[in-house]
Parts: C-alpha cells; sequence; structure tokens
C-alpha cells in the first residue's frame, strides 16, 4: 500500500514515507532505511536483479516523454553485427515490450518523410509523440549528411525527435554529428526537441565497464555489511 501510494502520489510520496516511519521505533526504522539500502546495493551488485525500466506515466509525468524514452533507449541493447533493418525490428520489440501503453508505428509516413518509428503516448491532455531515426555503421560524410537532413525533416514544425546511433560507429563520428546537428538546427537543441541516444560499440563497452565498478563496489558493501554484526 505504502509504495502504491508513492508512485500515485508523486511529491507527496516524501510525507507518505514520514507517516509511515513515524510509527516505527528507532531500531525498526533503522531496519527499514537499512534493507532499502540492502536492496539498491543487491540490483548494483547483481544487475540481472533489477527490475526493468519501463516507460510509464510517472516517467513521462516527471521528466516529459522525449526524456523518460531517451532514458530508456540508454537500456537497450542493438546487434552491432547486423544491419539498420535488423535493428529497427529488434528496436520495435524494445519499446512494445518496456512500453506497453504506448502506440508505435514503424514506417509510418509523415509530412517530412518516413521515420523509422514514431511512438506515440496518450496523455491527458492529448497524444503526445516522438519520431526515432536510428542509423547503424556511420562512417561517410555523405551518411553524416543524410542523418541530419532527415532528423531536421522530421523536426519541423517542432516534432520532437531522437536519432539512435548503434553500430561500428567511432566516438568522434557521433561527436562530428552532434556538432553537424548543433550547427544547422534553427533552434539548437533548446527545447530539447532533439536528442541523440549513443549505442554504439564504444558507447557500450564503456557502460559496461561502468557497471562492472559499480558492481564490484557494491559487492564490497554488502560484504562490509555482512561482517558488521559479527563485530
Amino acid at each position: 500500500m505504502v509504495a502504491e501510494q508513492e508512485y500515485a502520489g508523486g511529491s507527496g510520496s516524501i510525507s507518505i514515507w514520514d507517516r509511515f516511519l513515524e510509527v516505527l521505533s528507532a531500531p525498526e526504522t533503522a531496519r527499514v532505511l537499512e534493507a532499502l539500502g540492502r536492496s539498491a546495493l543487491l540490483y548494483e551488485a547483481y544487475p540481472r536483479l533489477r527490475p526493468p525500466r519501463m516507460l510509464s506515466g510517472l516517467c513521462v509525468a516527471w521528466g516529459g516523454l522525449e526524456q523518460a524514452l531517451a532514458e530508456l533507449l540508454c537500456e537497450w541493447s542493438p546487434d552491432s553485427t547486423k544491419n539498420e533493418r535488423a535493428n529497427h525490428l529488434k528496436l520495435q520489440s524494445f519499446l512494445q515490450q518496456r512500453a506497453p501503453g504506448a502506440i508505435i508505428q514503424r514506417n509510418a509516413r509523415v509530412d517530412a518523410g518516413i521515420p523509422d518509428l514514431i511512438l506515440e503516448w496518450p496523455g491527458f491532455f492529448g497524444r503526445d509523440a516522438v519520431r526515432i531515426e536510428l542509423k547503424a555503421h556511420l562512417r561517410s560524410s555523405s551518411e553524416f549528411k543524410r542523418a541530419v537532413g532527415q532528423v531536421l525533416d522530421y523536426h519541423l514544425g517542432d516534432h520532437k525527435v531522437i536519432l539512435v546511433i548503434c553500430g561500428d560507429t567511432p566516438p568522434e563520428h557521433v561527436k562530428h554529428l552532434e556538432e553537424l546537428l548543433n550547427e544547422k538546427a534553427p533552434s539548437p537543441f533548446a527545447d530539447a526537441s532533439i536528442r541523440i541516444v549513443d549505442r554504439t560499440i564504444s558507447a557500450l563497452q564503456i557502460a559496461r565497464r561502468q557497471e562492472e565498478r559499480r558492481r564490484q563496489a557494491a559487492l564490497r558493501q554488502l560484504a562490509r555489511m555482512q561482517e558488521s554484526p559479527s563485530r
């Protein structure tokens, strides 16, 4: 019940927790807080135990659809050995699993062309939508220019656009793509309506190394917590 009220209450969750902790004695409060801390450490130490991130109404209300979707896409694992078409299907399947409340269209024609995916979210004040373009193995300047042109076309009318880059695209090329978008966009990233999500081989390797460092730190902390009662 407390957890349900916390998620439903938004900003009111703090007072709910305050009331919950008020009825506990000091030792009980310490055990509750320790259990919460231990749960967080367990998720860091054993990432497979962590519940998958979902695109929910709370996430969208908190940071907006585009930010919530960009954070979700940072958990997508593309197949770096496959081409764009294969990863289109994999990305669509990922979004269908992680955003069950959304309407996802693939290769739907809009006024500015045919983005790879469109995710629509039903909100209190009407539908919101993000156009998603996926690019893999970007190498040549012509591929950069084409990607920038497509993103800018989809952005016309202040539509929200996320460019997902995957495959064997060097980090300097991703940076160059960001610079091109900043240079050519009418109002570069001013309203955060154009975003780049980097899921290239290099980015995935960095993320895995960071996760492994967090995992090792959590394991050490859990070991210290297990030793402390016997001292």
